[in-house]
């Protein structure tokens, strides 16, 4: 006679059973949830494609409302700092108790940290503009832009705690973006701001102050009036102008006010015939990017909840080990041969001429401490060049390998880089064929490749989180990111 299964296993089997079940039904779930959503992103991209925006309908909305809704206030905007002026006219909005704006290059915040740190401690608001301006790296490509933007936002996070989301695009963005990078930076996180209120401070050299002044006056009195002026080098007229500027502005019944990421739609351009040759993104590379900037737009949450991740250098004791690098000087005979060369002899006058007095440089990578010796670096404002060699090591952990004519490669988990000194170019062979990267501070010295440390970091996947330059040591820590990377695509 059979006997019956005991009731544990019964219980065991009809456990069994309905876990399968679960499963069966979530992966039915997550499968119809991939489908739905790769639905909704190719309905955007056959939009996008098309060179038209996918948030434009709702955006107008919120600006009739935010148009019916908001007192007549005037957002004054100063970009291309900070320099000089940067600081004449933090002291005369100080005086006049008035809040602005700044868009800021990366480059320049290296060279006046203090300045952006100001900037926020007087109260005011912190905008994006790029690293060093230059439009065609900008408009080329998404990635061009994307990794300004990455490389920018990390300088001012090192300096101030603070990741802005305000984006303003040099030369504005008309002609200049198109609908994809609008929707790729909105997923990500942030917003981008135009004018509607040219001070025309920028149209030629030797603009005067009443010039800029007539300007203003000339324009549209708009409820929102968002106002273009410039704090880079060359505006000591901007600086002369601002005083009446202010005074015209209060005479009109307008409050003045910092630009906001909270605040209903921003003045944005419409789009416009694109002048630069971009090869439009194919579905499978908008949708790895949707995927980057969605990742980013998290990442920026988490450290925002927890208050933030990086720390100055200066508040806290710096890690440090007895672990030093010698970095020999090495490669093939066709580097000395570049070296000699004209170009090379004009690229490395700069760089060398600190070389034996500078400290030793001290960079942390991931709580590792090295070192390297006056001599084994370059630096030269307030700009760090190393080894390639060591770059290759120590923050790609392979070695490098060599090329015809001396170029070098260097590989990472998905993508090499075929880097030729001699033409200040990186080949990048990635997830989505070849690309090309134009790069300003690479030169060769003694047979060896330096590179710029701040770009081969940000190559590499790493962020700035902390530095000091001065003093005993000058000091940098590397953080590697945990989001996509602006080359693999």
């Amino acid at each position: 006679m059979m006997r019956k299964p005991c009731r544990p296993l019964r219980y065991m089997v009809m456990l069994v059973s309905c876990l399968f079940v679960q499963a069966l039904f979530t992966t039915i779930g997550c499968a119809n949830s991939s489908v739905q959503y790769d639905a909704l992103l190719k309905s955007e991209y056959a939009q996008l494609i098309r060179n038209e925006r996918v948030d434009y309908a709702a955006l107008e909305a919120d600006s009739e409302s935010a148009r019916a809704a908001t007192e007549r206030t005037v957002y004054l905007t100063f970009d291309d700092g900070p320099s000089i002026h940067t600081e004449k006219i933090l002291d005369i909005l100080a005086d006049e108790q008035i809040p602005a704006t700044f868009f800021v290059l990366g480059e320049r915040v290296e060279r006046a940290p203090d300045t952006v740190s100001r900037i926020i401690e007087e109260g005011h608001a912190l905008g994006n503009h790029s690293y060093n301006h230059r439009y065609e790296e900008l408009y080329s490509s998404f990635g061009g832009f994307w990794e300004q933007l990455l490389e920018t936002e990390a300088l001012i996070h090192s300096q101030t705690l603070t990741s802005p989301t305000l984006v303003r695009a040099p030369g504005g963005t008309f002609t200049n973006f198109d609908a994809f990078y609008y929707q790729l930076l909105s997923t990500a996180g942030y917003t981008v701001v135009d004018w509607n209120v040219d001070s025309g401070d920028s149209k030629r050299k030797g603009v005067t102050a009443q010039e800029i002044i007539d300007n203003i006056k000339r324009s549209v009195l708009h409820e929102r009036a968002v106002v273009l002026l410039h704090d880079g080098p060359g505006h000591s007229a901007t600086v002369e102008a601002l005083p009446e500027i202010i005074a015209y502005y209060r005479e009109q019944g307008y409050t003045f006010a910092a630009l906001d990421d909270r605040q209903p739609r921003p003045v944005q351009f419409r789009i416009g015939s694109s002048k630069w040759e971009r090869e439009p993104l194919t579905f499978a590379q908008y949708k790895h990017w949707m995927k980057t900037m969605t990742d980013h737009q998290a990442d920026k949450g988490d450290r925002t909840a927890q208050g933030g991740q990086a720390e100055r250098v200066e508040q806290g004791p710096y890690r440090t080990s007895s672990i030093s690098t010698h970095i020999p000087s090495k490669g093939p005979e066709e580097l000395a041969a570049l070296a000699s060369s004209e170009a090379q002899t004009d690229a490395n006058k700069s760089w060398k001429e600190d070389a034996q007095a500078s400290p030793a440089l001290q960079i942390t990578v991931n709580g590792l401490s090295l070192s390297l010796e006056s001599g084994q670096y370059r630096f030269q404002r307030d700009r760090f060049a190393v080894p390639f060699s060591f770059v290759s090591e120590y923050l790609s952990g392979r070695l490098p390998g060599y090329g015809e004519g001396g170029n070098l490669l260097l590989q990472t988990f998905s993508r090499q880089a075929v880097f030729e000194p001699e033409a200040n170019l990186i080949i990048v062979d990635g997830l989505n064929g070849f690309k090309q990267h134009y790069i300003s501070d690479v030169f060769i010295e003694d047979g060896e490749v330096y590179v710029g440390l701040r770009m081969a970091a940000e190559w590499l996947g790493y962020t700035i989180t902390g530095f000091t330059i001065g003093g005993e040591n000058h000091q940098v820590i590397l953080q590697k990111n945990i989001i996509a990377l602006p080359f693999e695509v």
